[in-house]
């Protein structure tokens, strides 16, 4: 991922093999609706999920009140800030169709959130992670946040971070 620090590289500790034996991360919403959380896994099919993403942080960034750009993303921007590293979504739980970035699954082929986490800091300090969250607009104030927050709590041990740091804290 490119930062004013240059590219900085995950933590050397965790990887693909103490992720699969994480993932997926059930729970439920507030109304008992299973979700799951998942990888992203771009290409193919989960490019039009992708896509449908890419709308949901522009809408952010647009109502200026989370995500510090001034300016929306094109496609290729958001794979390149968030799918850089490890991105995860919401997801219909029933469907079990893969979408790409970290997926929570819940009703029949709704995506409702995604979030990701990249390493904050180089070298000495590359075992610190940051996170981001979106949640799809239909779903807001149903438990997904919530949801994808104890999922980030699993994964991002197992992607061998130490810690985490949210820079940029929005209510």
């Amino acid at each position: 991922m490119s930062s004013a620090y240059g590219a900085i590289a995950a933590p050397a500790a965790g990887g693909a093999a103490a992720l699969a034996a994480v993932l997926p991360v059930r729970g439920a919403l507030r109304d008992g609706s299973p979700v799951t959380v998942d990888l992203v896994r771009p290409g193919g099919e989960d490019d039009a999920v992708i896509a449908k993403m890419c709308g949901w942080l522009n809408s952010e960034i647009r109502a200026g009140n989370t995500y510090p750009q001034d300016r929306e993303l094109d496609e290729s921007g958001f794979r390149n800030y968030f799918l850089s590293h490890s991105a995860f979504i919401a997801r219909d739980d029933t469907s079990g169709e893969p979408i790409g970035m970290f997926y929570v699954k819940v009703r029949a082929g709704q995506k409702f959130g995604l979030m990701h986490s990249p390493p904050n800091y180089p070298g000495r300090c590359s075992h610190i992670c940051n996170g981001g969250f979106v949640t799809s607009p239909e779903y807001r104030g149903k438990g997904v946040g919530k949801a994808m927050g104890k999922a980030f709590l699993v994964v991002a041990p197992a992607l061998g971070y130490k810690a985490s740091m949210f820079n940029l804290v929005f209510e």
